[in-house]
């Protein structure tokens, strides 16, 4: 059996996918997609929120799976660069930013990447109080 598709034909899996996606309804589609707006979040504007937003939504809700990486990316943002303490930190780890001397010690978790809450609630505290999130 010889098989002739075009060559601008998409694939049939994805028409599928996207048949099932339009054929429900909104309020069905809504529950597949994770969306947080504005107004949802704190009665703004019914927009998408940027990223940098979603980040602070979601350290502000203090997880229990909130990972380094995301604390590190968040700090990025904010002008922050990870320094080691130096060669016999060990886990140890000093964010600095230049422009007004602020610092911020962390523990890397280990094994993992998923931080304890209780440096969640420090790291959160510390950024409200430099100024960087508001309450």
């Amino acid at each position: 059996m010889k098989i002739n598709r075009a060559r601008n034909k998409r694939p049939a899996r994805f028409s599928f996918v996207f048949k099932i996606f339009y054929s429900k309804g909104l309020d069905e589609a809504k529950l597949n997609i994770y969306h947080v707006t504005r107004k949802q979040l704190h009665g703004g504007d019914a927009q998408k929120m940027s990223t940098e937003e979603k980040m602070i939504a979601r350290i502000k809700s203090v997880p229990s799976d909130y990972t380094y990486s995301e604390a590190k990316s968040l700090a990025k943002r904010f002008g922050y660069l990870e320094q080691n303490k130096g060669k016999t930190s060990g886990s140890r780890v000093l964010l600095y930013r230049a422009e007004d001397g602020r610092k911020i010690f962390l523990h890397k978790p280990h094994p993992g990447d998923v931080m304890k809450q209780y440096a969640v609630r420090q790291l959160l505290t510390t950024f409200i109080e430099n100024g960087d999130i508001n309450e």
